[in-house]
Parts: C-alpha cells; sequence; structure tokens
C-alpha cells in the first residue's frame, strides 16, 4: 500500500510540474508598453535629464487615431524605442482641462473644436492623428498628421532621434 502511495506522490508531482511549465511556455511574451508621461511630468524630467519628446495628439472618436495606437505604437520595437530615445505624452485634442505649458495656460478652443495647446502644437491644423516631435528643450514642435505604420514610424522616430 505504501508503494502505491509513493508511486501516485511520484506521478501527481511529475503531471503538476509538466502542466506547470506548460503553462510557461503557452504565456505571450511580455509586449514594451510606452511610459506615457502627463506634461506635467515631462517637464520635470527634461530638467533633470534633457530628452527629445514625442507627443501623439488625438480625438477620442478619430478612427486613425485608434489604429495609430494599436496597431503602431502599442508595436514592441516601435514602443522599446519611444521609451529609450524619448519622453511620451499624450494629448486629447477633444479635452477641455486647463493644462499649463511653459508657464502659459491653455484651454478648449470652440471655435476652432479643438484643445488650444493641440491647436499650437499641430500648427493649426485640425488633423488627427498627430505625431509632434520636440527638441531637447521641449521647443520646436514637428508635427507630423495622420496614421503611419511601424515602419514609416521607426523611420522618422531615428531621424529625429538623430538629426532634430
Amino acid at each position: 500500500m505504501r508503494t502505491a502511495y509513493s508511486l501516485i506522490l511520484v506521478v501527481s508531482l511529475f503531471l503538476t510540474r509538466a502542466e506547470a511549465q506548460h503553462t510557461r511556455k503557452m504565456l505571450p511574451p511580455v509586449k514594451p508598453k510606452i511610459h506615457w508621461l502627463s506634461l506635467e511630468e515631462a517637464e520635470e524630467k527634461m530638467k533633470l535629464e534633457p530628452r527629445k519628446v514625442y507627443a501623439e495628439v488625438y480625438k477620442q472618436d478619430c478612427f486613425e487615431c485608434k489604429r495609430l495606437e494599436e496597431k503602431t505604437l502599442n508595436h514592441p520595437e516601435v514602443a522599446e524605442y519611444i521609451n529609450s530615445h524619448f519622453y511620451a505624452i499624450r494629448l486629447n485634442a477633444d479635452s477641455g482641462d486647463t493644462l499649463m505649458f511653459r508657464g502659459k495656460k491653455y484651454g478648449r478652443l470652440p471655435e476652432a473644436h479643438t484643445h488650444a495647446l493641440a491647436w499650437e502644437w499641430t500648427r493649426k491644423k485640425n488633423s488627427y492623428p498627430a505625431s509632434v516631435y520636440f527638441d531637447e528643450q521641449f521647443k520646436n514642435p514637428m508635427p507630423v498628421s495622420g496614421y503611419m505604420d511601424v515602419t514609416q514610424m521607426e523611420m522618422m522616430l531615428k531621424y529625429v532621434a538623430d538629426n532634430l
């Protein structure tokens, strides 16, 4: 009887271990996510360690904005590159919040149907999504409107990281 219990114990330990290893293999690899910062956090980090800034300016009901987020910005290589070379910010152009940027208050522009900061960063173009790139002093916004696939986004990020 003792041998039977020992055999059952050994078999169940083996099966439990094999199932745990199988489950571990089945889990998808962890994707890097972009470390989005608030505007205030990015400005504070710039004081300690200047870096270029990537800002995604989007609207809630914009199909291309959602597609950029899902297909391009969630791509592991894009996220990893942004995290290592840029501070990343998201700005909702539909927002009615008052934001402070470089000592100035920005709010909603009803006549433009957008947020004043989005209006300024995109150089008065009401076209979304907009990827806006800034230099290490958080100046000289360079907006690029429209959807970019992974290849286009990688090329643009590398160009800005190396040349802007």
